[in-house]
């Protein structure tokens, strides 16, 4: 879903995802947006396609695929630090905590799991 910024009255910038019909939905004829929970305000196209400081990212990554069960954290970590990646895993959930993209691949890969339909930096399977 794509996310916008807009600047409301106060001159603050605010994010918002929303669907491309929802954002359709809020546009007036005068250029400016009637956003919810926000009010009236301009959208900064500039700002949305120059990489926003305050926009989250994906990383570090938790995934439950790669986890385990709770009670096999320290377990799982330290078969992690033997294999040469090490992990962090969560202690309430069990899931692997990736902190890039390159520490995913190798995590995954050391323990054989890859991405079928993956791209060139994501796990790869060791057959061919």
């Amino acid at each position: 879903m794509p996310t916008y910024l807009f600047i409301d009255a106060d001159k603050a910038v605010h994010e918002r995802a929303m669907t491309i019909a929802e954002m359709e939905k809020c546009q007036r004829k005068d250029g400016k947006y009637r956003v919810k929970g926000l009010g009236l305000c301009t959208r900064d196209i500039a700002l949305e396609h120059s990489g926003f400081r305050d926009t989250p990212s994906n990383w570090p990554l938790k995934c439950d695929g790669s986890g385990c069960h709770p009670s096999q954290v320290k377990q799982f970590t330290e078969q992690m630090t033997t294999l040469g990646v090490p992990t962090e895993f969560d202690k309430d959930t069990g899931q692997a905590i990736y902190t890039d993209r390159e520490h995913r691949r190798r995590s995954c890969e050391a323990r054989g799991f890859f991405d079928r339909n993956g791209g060139y930096s994501d796990p790869q399977s060791k057959r061919a």
